[in-house]
């Protein structure tokens, strides 16, 4: 798989029209505009076979760093969230001191994504959970 940073829109709506029943966890682009994506700290998008076939971004929200992902239905459980899931943590060690994310209660492998890689639930509410990563942890001194 290629990673393509920063993708031009046509990329993202190009996955998003093929990423199946992942948009229905993924809401990120339900009720906003790809153009969104011209915020993010960073954008990414995952190709092979010249396709589009999974997404992660970094977003600046009230101070927070935010991280949203998803690959296509098609392509789940074949190590490309993780590849794309390292990618976004690398990037943001140099940028913030921790991660947040959100996911349905109910979505259990994206939690045992996050969990992989060193997220951990900090509180729950109307059915959705939220994860923090901090980030350098054990700087020294």
């Amino acid at each position: 798989m290629k990673i393509q940073i920063n993708p031009n829109l046509k990329l993202i709506e190009q996955f998003l029209a093929k990423a199946g029943n992942s948009l229905t966890t993924f809401r990120y682009y339900q009720k906003r505009s790809t153009t969104i994506s011209q915020k993010h700290q960073i954008t990414l998008i995952g190709i092979q076979n010249n396709k589009p076939i999974a997404y992660g971004h970094l977003k600046w929200n009230d101070k927070k760093l935010w991280l949203g992902i998803c690959t296509s239905q098609k392509h789940q459980g074949k190590g490309y969230g993780t590849i794309i899931m390292k990618k976004l943590i690398n990037h943001a060690k140099n940028h913030a001191d921790f991660i947040y994310l959100t996911t349905d209660e109910n979505n259990h492998s994206a939690q045992k994504l996050y969990k992989k890689h060193g997220f951990k639930k900090i509180t729950r509410r109307k059915n959705i959970t939220y994860f923090r990563l901090e980030l350098n942890e054990s700087k020294p001194s």
